[in-house]
């Protein structure tokens, strides 16, 4: 897998000196249009070498390639070996190395401290009468205004782009949290991704559906940290924290002189949350990946498939918000510790390491039997009574059926009308999926049909609750984006206001949390640490 921003590194990497010098090639977009002639010479190079030659060879230029990996790949892991992440399991008394932890916090690490317990293993003991159930009093409600989400009080200074930090910052936003969004000119956020119905102009880095769904609930802050002016109004910022989250690569925030101890020398209570792709040490440290990424090399590729010859990916980069949703769990935990004892850590997690976790089953498949398992398409051996995705009316449309026991299999034929597969697909080809998929759960059987992104849209269950929320931005207008995955009975999540536009709230940032005067921030615009416009050197298409 390689990412066409690989130019113009994979030119050298191939020795194409020829492509280098052609004119035409200059220019990125241009070099997009010639994508299958750069491709075609990427795959003739490749054709020589192993895929691990291919990815380490890659990844010292900084190019984004990464191995379709199968579980016996991952065992073999020097990255993960490196960092001691592999845990272990035992059957018939032999152990078998399992999937780690998918975070790693500094100061309260993670620990087995106890195996699976067998059925019913400790059931005397919780039901003691002397059991020690821990007894925390509630706290006093605060005086005031009512409390806007449950995490209102706490502030968030977020340095990220792409998916999987952003989503972590929102998590934060949604429940109530200040986050400070920090950009840079030079590099905006995420901001040219994605135009709702193509709507780019004016100002196409206010109007990124991409940037505007995953921004919501923070304010928005132009600040170059790599200046002594705005490392030192970072600082100040970071006194009236209680968060930095960042998903640089491992070297960036080290690079700055802004790492954790020089974070924790300025708040010992600050909390520092780092998500890289493989984390901040190892001998992977410094490559490049992301979501799509680790999707081959954590084998998640190698197991979607039809026939264990063609790979696919998710389409959606999946390590982006599992890593992100992971990373707000472990700095939960993290403010836990700190509110008993007042310090604050350093959490260090690799996208890697937190997708992992979740091809538990396959990583031990391999580890406890030596069998690499593969695609196997819509069949997935669960040992359920039938299961699989089968076709519908339509064309690509699809119902997703398990039947768990005879039961479900004897509701399944009293609809269908027949028994096996082949009265299934006959009755299925003649119905919506949607309307198919309702018929059977009516019936008792469990079915889901395989949406598309809009059916989603028009789909009564999540309207029903109200999941999709109409966001009104000043610039890019009012559209709806998906809600929150959590209802809070006493202080819901809400939708306070829109992704920030460029800088929108610089002046207020810096004037209330980094102590700066009005005439102070005006020179960092002068100086250009700070602005309102950013900085493109070829347009939008970079």
């Amino acid at each position: 897998m390689f990412n066409l921003a690989a130019y113009p590194n994979l030119l050298v990497l191939m020795e194409r000196f020829d492509m280098l010098e052609d004119e035409t090639l200059l220019m990125p977009r241009a070099w997009a249009a010639r994508y299958g002639e750069v491709f075609a010479a990427f795959a003739e190079w490749c054709s020589t070498r192993t895929k691990q030659e291919i990815y380490h060879a890659c990844q010292e230029l900084r190019i984004a390639v990464s191995p379709v990996n199968t579980m016996a790949d991952v065992a073999a892991s020097e990255q993960l070996a490196a960092r001691d992440w592999f845990g272990t399991v035992e059957a018939d008394g032999r152990a078998f190395a399992a999937p780690g932890f998918p975070y790693r916090l500094g100061g309260t690490p993670c620990a087995t401290r106890r195996p699976a317990p067998a059925p019913g293993q400790h059931n005397a003991e919780v039901l003691s009468p002397s059991f020690p159930w821990p007894v925390k009093p509630p706290a006093p409600a605060s005086p005031g205004a009512p409390r806007v989400g449950p995490l209102s009080g706490l502030r968030v200074l977020e340095l990220t782009a792409n998916w999987a930090g952003p989503i972590a910052g929102r998590h934060f936003g949604d429940l109530g949290a200040d986050v400070i969004k920090i950009e840079l000119q030079t590099k905006p956020a995420t901001r040219a991704l994605i135009y709702p119905a193509d709507d780019l102009w004016p100002d196409f880095f206010h109007r990124s559906g991409y940037f505007n769904k995953l921004n919501r609930n923070k304010r928005g802050l132009v600040l170059n940290l790599a200046t002594p002016r705005g490392r030192e109004a970072f600082l100040e910022m970071v006194r009236h924290a209680d968060f930095v989250l960042e998903n640089n690569a491992a070297r960036v925030m080290a690079n700055l002189g802004l790492d954790y101890p020089v974070l924790a020398e300025a708040n010992p209570g600050i909390i520092m949350c780092s998500l890289s792709g493989y984390g901040a040490t190892g001998p992977e440290r410094n490559y490049s990946a992301y979501g799509s990424n680790i999707e081959t090399t954590s084998g998640l590729a190698s197991l979607l498939g039809y026939d264990g010859s063609q790979f696919f990916g998710t389409g959606s980069f999946y390590a982006d918000p599992v890593s992100g949703t992971h990373a707000v769990i472990a700095m939960l935990a993290a403010l836990h510790h700190r509110e008993r004892t007042g310090q604050g850590q350093w959490i260090d997690m690799a996208l890697l390491e937190a997708v992992e976790p979740f091809l538990a089953q396959h990583f031990l498949t391999y580890t406890v039997t030596g069998d690499i398992p593969v695609a196997a398409g819509a069949s997935w051996g669960t040992g359920w009574a039938l299961q699989g995705v089968y076709p519908a009316a339509g064309t690509d449309c699809w119902v997703a059926i398990t039947c768990r026991d005879d039961a479900d299999l004897e509701r399944l034929q009293s609809i269908t009308g027949g028994t096996g597969q082949d009265a299934l697909r006959t009755w299925l080809a003649a119905r919506n999926h949607l309307a198919a998929a309702a018929e059977l759960q009516a019936a008792g059987v469990p079915a889901a049909p395989v949406m598309m992104n809009w059916e989603l849209f028009i789909d009564n269950h999540l309207n029903g609750r109200g999941f999709f929320v109409p966001v009104r931005h000043e610039v890019a207008g009012t559209h709806s984006f998906p809600g929150h995955p959590w209802r809070f009975e006493k202080t819901p999540a809400s939708v306070r206001m829109a992704a920030p536009t460029f800088g929108e709230h610089n002046s207020e940032v810096l004037t209330s949390l980094a102590g700066l005067t009005g005439e102070q921030v005006a020179e960092l615009y002068a100086l250009g640490v700070t602005g309102d416009r950013p900085i493109y050197a070829a347009g939008p298409a970079l």
